[in-house]
């Protein structure tokens, strides 16, 4: 879902196209924080371009969402990785990660509907 797809861009970068986080062995950078492992075929000019990092972590998300048994695991796989979560791996720090993720999406949701009854409210008949 859209929502989903926000609020994971949110939490892995604010929304800012040229953030990056070095791990022990990797480099996640722009807006998905697409991992330079998971992503080996994109430059470094195409993890920074907003809608080239927005197709591939679009992809990726369609991925997990496909192979995850709900959303919660595909939000795991997202972050730790299909091997480990299909392991019983999740990294306590993921757990975290997806409970963020789904509050976020939650408040989300939360104040569309409100926005969308305040400049649109039902009739009544």
């Amino acid at each position: 879902s859209l929502s989903l797809a926000f609020s994971i861009a949110y939490v892995e970068s604010r929304f800012t196209p040229v953030a990056v986080n070095r791990n022990a062995t990797s480099i996640d950078r722009g807006l998905f924080q697409l991992n330079s492992k998971t992503f080996r075929q994109l430059t470094e000019e195409d993890f920074f371009n907003p809608e080239v990092n927005a197709f591939h972590g679009l992809k990726y998300l369609e991925f997990c969402l496909s192979v995850g048994a709900d959303v919660p695991q595909a939000v795991a796989i997202y972050n730790a990785g299909f091997t480990r979560v299909a392991r019983g791996q999740t990294p306590p720090t993921t757990l975290v990660y997806v409970d963020r993720i789904l509050e976020y999406q939650a408040e989300l949701l939360k104040d569309f509907r409100s926005y969308i009854l305040s400049h649109f409210p039902p009739a009544i008949a």
